[in-house]
């Protein structure tokens, strides 16, 4: 078998592996209030090792959730980046793909 032949498979390899181990993160949700939500992202099933937090709100209308923050005022507001995931799913026909489900 050629080098070649072997680079591509240890590559491809790599490339599964990193996918299943993505696929085993746990996400726990817990809501703060109406339409807000935080995303707890852990490393394994066994909820040890937390690996993210994140505030996810849901604006009216829409079926989908996105990055949001609390403001100075106690009130929450989408992101930055929450805003433009919302304005890029809203630009692709048939509801988009969703910020976070």
């Amino acid at each position: 078998m050629s080098s070649r032949k072997i680079s591509i498979g240890v590559v491809l390899g790599l490339m599964l592996s990193v996918a299943l181990s993505g696929c085993q993160t746990i996400v726990d949700y817990q809501s703060i209030k109406n339409n807000v939500r935080m995303a707890t992202t852990y490393e394994s099933d066994k909820k040890v090792k937390v690996v993210g937090k994140r505030i996810e709100m849901q604006p009216v209308g829409s079926i989908y959730w996105y990055e949001a923050e609390k403001t100075a005022s106690g009130a929450y507001a989408l992101t930055p980046l929450g805003s433009a995931n919302k304005q890029s799913d809203e630009s692709i026909p048939d509801g988009g793909g969703g910020g976070c489900n």
